[in-house]
């Protein structure tokens, strides 16, 4: 656990900085979610024993669903 403690710590110091070692634009829910990758793995186990494929197939079927900026809960379920 020792090793998830210094990870845990290079990631919140990552994000910490991060605004001056990238521009803004790139900050985004992704380099938020490092902060919680500890306690995934303290949780759930190493994250080699976790797969997200089923979800991310599930995401592009959605995004097919969606045309346009609009409406959008609407398009992916119409009432």
């Amino acid at each position: 656990m020792e090793e998830v403690k210094k990870a845990e710590s290079m990631l919140f110091s990552f994000c910490k900085n991060f605004s001056a070692l990238y521009k803004e634009r790139f900050l985004t829910l992704n380099v938020h979610q490092l902060l919680h990758l500890a306690d995934d793995i303290r949780e759930l186990g190493p994250l080699h024993t976790q797969s997200c494929f089923s979800f991310e197939d599930k995401n592009g079927f959605i995004l097919e669903l969606i045309h346009g900026t609009r409406l959008i809960e609407s398009q992916i379920l119409p009432l």
